[in-house]
């Protein structure tokens, strides 16, 4: 240690400038590790070669199993006891010799049911005669009035328009297309083309 304290000033020279290296290194080390997550760099400055850790959740594990809880009430869909329409699917023939059932004793029945969403019912159609009669005492004819708002020969009701309304600004479906027929307008969801209506 003496030899090097002799040397003086190139050793001081020397420990000087490796605590700059030193310090110049650490530095560059932190720089090389910044990304846009922990500095302000833009995220275009990120390598494209480094996998970002995926963000973590603050949310927190419940400790609840997933789907249906433990006395949650079911939502299984369940057969109602007097359906609309009910088909019988018996057998034409014996399975093994082919002879015709026709008459033969029911030993069990399974009961299947389908739940479907009916077609749109048609259209009421309300006709309004608007008639003219002549005075017997003056021979004026004179012609009776409709309702008000019933001006044209076929028109849309109330209603109708009521549901061209909602599909507009409910379901987006654009004015011109919610009015004409069409599979998404009221011919598709009001049933109008069934009666001919325009």
């Amino acid at each position: 240690m003496r030899s090097l304290r002799r040397l003086g000033r190139p050793w001081e020279a020397a420990q000087a400038q490796f605590a700059a290296l030193s310090e110049r290194v650490a530095e560059l080390e932190r720089r090389l590790g910044q990304d846009s997550s922990t500095s302000s760099r833009p995220p275009s400055s990120d390598s494209p070669y480094k996998k970002k850790p995926k963000d973590r959740s603050l949310r927190q594990r419940s400790g609840r199993r997933r789907g249906k809880q433990p006395g949650a009430p079911s939502s299984t869909l369940r057969q109602v006891a007097s359906p609309d329409d009910t088909a019988v699917c018996a057998p034409a023939a014996c399975g093994r010799c082919g002879a015709g059932l026709a008459g033969a004793r029911v030993t069990g029945v399974q009961k299947l049911q389908e739940f479907d969403i009916a077609p749109p019912p048609p259209p009421r159609v309300t006709e309004y005669q608007v008639q003219a009669k002549v005075c017997g005492r003056g021979g004026t004819v004179t012609a009776g009035q409709p309702p008000a708002g019933i001006t044209g020969r076929a028109q849309y009701g109330p209603e109708a328009h009521a549901r061209a309304a909602n599909l507009a600004t409910a379901h987006h479906v654009p004015v011109g297309r919610a009015a004409d027929g069409g599979h998404d307008g009221l011919a598709g969801f009001g049933g109008l083309d069934s009666r001919g209506a325009a």
